[in-house]
């Protein structure tokens, strides 16, 4: 549970961050957790549209807004890059995004209770190298929502978004099975929905971690 002191450093950041970007009146007083979550992603949203904080971001394939999901979700699934899906880039698009909401399934977990997003917000179409070298100014962003979300657990799926968060030493294949910490919160690596449709031998060790971070919620598999 947080302290005060914790909750009173936490809404300071996100003032001032909020603050940098322009913002000089919330116009909401009280309201739903809801409602303050749905503002403070438009307010996201918007500066991630204009972001030019990496060469990518100029000229991006395709850019990622603020993720989706429960404002107050209990575990964020985060992707490494966005996918496209009907236009526009997507956490977890296309058959991927279909497994991991099965895996969500499985897990007993509602609609609410999750909340999906990436670690880089635009797709640059370079290597796995370059992109955690030039794009970590973007990991901001994804602070931003962590902070505001609060989760119990975060799982990076894949090496990027394990890499982005935990280090650009760390993989799947070196970190997973075991959590690690981001932020004072809990983090679970495991593989892509991608790489599992490729590689379906590999589902075993996902569900083991999946199964790790039940444990942690206090929930069971449905």
């Amino acid at each position: 549970m947080k302290t005060l002191k914790r909750i009173t450093e936490d809404l300071i950041r996100n003032l001032e961050f909020l603050q940098t970007i322009g913002v000089e009146e919330i116009p909401f007083k009280g309201g739903s957790r809801q409602a303050k979550g749905d503002h403070f992603k438009e307010v996201l949203d918007r500066e991630i549209a204009g972001c030019s904080r990496c060469p990518f971001g100029s000229d991006p394939v395709v850019r990622a807004y603020c993720g989706t999901g429960g404002v107050s979700a209990r575990v964020v699934f985060v992707d490494g890059l966005p996918g496209i899906e009907q236009g526009e880039g997507r956490a977890f698009a296309g058959r991927a995004g279909g497994l991991l909401l099965d895996i969500i399934s499985a897990m007993n977990l509602k609609k609410e209770e999750v909340y999906f997003t990436c670690a880089i917000k635009c797709l640059p179409g370079e290597t796995f190298q370059s992109v955690l070298s030039v794009a970590m100014p973007c990991l901001s962003y994804l602070e931003e929502e962590l902070k505001n979300i609060s989760p119990l657990v975060i799982v990076t799926m894949g090496d990027i978004a394990t890499g982005a968060l935990l280090g650009g030493d760390a993989t799947v294949r070196n970190s997973r099975g075991r959590f690690h910490r981001y932020m004072d919160t809990k983090v679970m690596p495991t593989y892509h929905p991608e790489t599992l449709l490729k590689s379906p031998g590999l589902k075993g060790y996902t569900w083991m971690d999946m199964q790790k971070v039940m444990a942690e919620l206090g929930t069971k598999p449905s």
